[in-house]
């Protein structure tokens, strides 16, 4: 097969911890940091985001290394014969999957921030909640936290079983800043939507 040379970028070029402890934030006003959040200029995350991401880090440091072993192994017992499939499918992994994921990563590492807004009665990230929700062709009253698109996408429920709301969601733009007893009106695929929340809950 030949010497098959692998030159991984490397995961220490996506940032550790310390850089999502809010610093560069904490000089902006809660509106400027929503304004941000919702422009894409940021990624907001809870201690919960936090957690998904370096998991996620980890878990790509682990697929390098298992992929790297599982094509030395390959390569030493074929040695003598033209790249098998197997060699093929390892190679293209580690030369564009794996740096494809790194990638990912790195730019969502790039905006993210770790975030505790304010919390003052109304809505506000990390905040949980009772509203209804209604749409042209039902109704959802429950539970809900209102997190960024990290956990919504990777985990939906919160451990109390509240529902996760990415404030990137037509319902999570226009429930952000609102009060108990206050009804909105937002635009959805399927026509419009209505959003009451009856009730916020004490943080703790």
């Amino acid at each position: 097969m030949g010497n098959q040379c692998y030159n991984p970028h490397g995961l220490h070029t996506i940032p550790d911890m310390e850089t999502l402890n809010g610093e560069k934030i904490n000089h902006l006003p809660d509106y400027e940091v929503k304004r941000l959040a919702l422009s894409d200029k940021l990624i907001l995350v809870s201690q919960v985001g936090v957690n998904i991401l370096f998991k996620q880090k980890e878990d790509i440091a682990s697929d390098e290394k298992r992929t790297l072993e599982e094509l030395g192994i390959v390569a030493r017992e074929d040695s003598d014969l033209p790249e098998t499939t197997q060699f093929k499918e390892l190679k293209t992994r580690l030369q564009f999957e794996i740096p494809r994921r790194k990638k990912d990563l790195r730019d969502v590492f790039t905006k993210a921030v770790k975030y505790v807004e304010t919390q003052d009665g109304s809505v506000r990230f990390g905040t949980k909640f009772r509203a209804i929700i209604k749409y042209p062709y039902e109704s959802e009253t429950g539970n809900f936290v209102l997190l960024g698109p990290i956990e919504a996408a990777n985990k939906k429920i919160d451990d109390d079983g509240s529902t996760i709301i990415s404030y990137k969601s037509p319902v999570g733009r226009n429930v952000w800043g609102v009060k108990p007893d206050t009804e909105v009106e937002f635009k959805i695929p399927d026509g419009k939507a209505r959003i009451i929340v009856t009730d916020i809950f004490p943080k703790g």
